[in-house]
């Protein structure tokens, strides 16, 4: 199974002319430093999934691939969302069709919810989740990338004064692109509209806006380019993934619905990679 998993992966590679090399453990495209990590869902049932995590971890710190992009290529996410996943190798490979933000109108509410929810859904790896505003990009031809954010949540911050500051803290919960396109200055056009609705909405009350960077998917980098501050890890989640349709379930719905019973062959124990928490103080 596992064969069949990177030969797949080698079959995409050779398909669209891209120069690789392969170990047993990565594809290394070296002239885009950016590796791809095969992790096959045979790796969970052999041995135990945070094996598999620490075996992963330690690759990633290799100080031979320092500066590289790494995608976590898991073998349920290749199989159930599949053009995502080429479409996500394709962009950091500079194999993609360019479109400036600055071009694109900004859509957000009334009508546009249920459109932009639909894009969400097809377009980001884990679907759309409950989230209070929704803004999108579009251009003449239709919608190219949006992004999803949470109600507020007050919460207490300790300031570096020793001062204590009530915050309106925001999530920034989704952000999808269109396959085979980048965006250039999306997430920025995108998270300023954010910002400026929160501004006609509260003035200038201090607010805060938090987000994770999926580990199996980036590195968190673009993040950091809009100014938002690396704060903590969270670690990784565990999964049921149903061996006919690839669907990951999450352990807490797994053990309290009519999957309890995990038959024999039906369901893999996966363990994600965590994700790294972000913050941006908007004061």
């Amino acid at each position: 199974m596992f064969n069949e998993f990177r030969n797949s992966i080698c079959d995409f590679l050779n398909s669209v002319d891209l120069s690789f090399e392969e170990t047993s453990d990565v594809f290394i495209l070296r002239d885009r430093r950016f590796l791809i990590f095969p992790v096959p869902l045979s790796g969970f049932i052999t041995c135990d999934s945070s094996k598999v995590f620490r075996n992963l971890a330690a690759d990633a710190e290799n100080e031979l691939y320092e500066g590289y992009d790494i995608f976590y290529l898991y073998e349920d996410r290749w199989r159930s969302a599949g053009d995502l996943c080429k479409s996500r190798i394709l962009t950091a490979s500079v194999r993609f069709r360019s479109v400036f933000a600055r071009k694109c109108s900004i859509i957000s509410g009334g009508g546009s919810s249920e459109k932009i929810k639909r894009f969400i859904n097809a377009y980001h790896s884990y679907g759309y989740v409950k989230s209070r505003y929704l803004f999108a990009l579009r251009t003449g031809e239709g919608t190219v990338a949006a992004a999803s954010f949470s109600s507020p949540r007050p919460i207490i911050r300790d300031m570096e004064d020793s001062s204590r500051v009530r915050f309106l803290s925001y999530e920034w919960t989704r952000f999808a692109v269109l396959p085979g396109v980048r965006v250039a200055g999306g997430m920025g056009k995108l998270l300023n509209a954010f910002i400026c609705s929160l501004r006609a909405e509260h003035g200038a009350i201090p607010m805060e806006i938090m987000t994770y960077s999926d580990n199996e998917w980036s590195c968190g980098r673009s993040y950091g380019k809009l100014g938002f501050k690396y704060v903590s890890d969270r670690a990784p989640v565990k999964y049921y993934v149903n061996a006919g349709t690839f669907e990951r379930i999450p352990q807490r719905r797994f053990q309290s619905s009519l999957f309890a019973e995990n038959p024999e062959g039906k369901y893999y124990a996966i363990t994600n990679m965590g994700s790294r928490k972000y913050i941006l103080p908007v004061l």
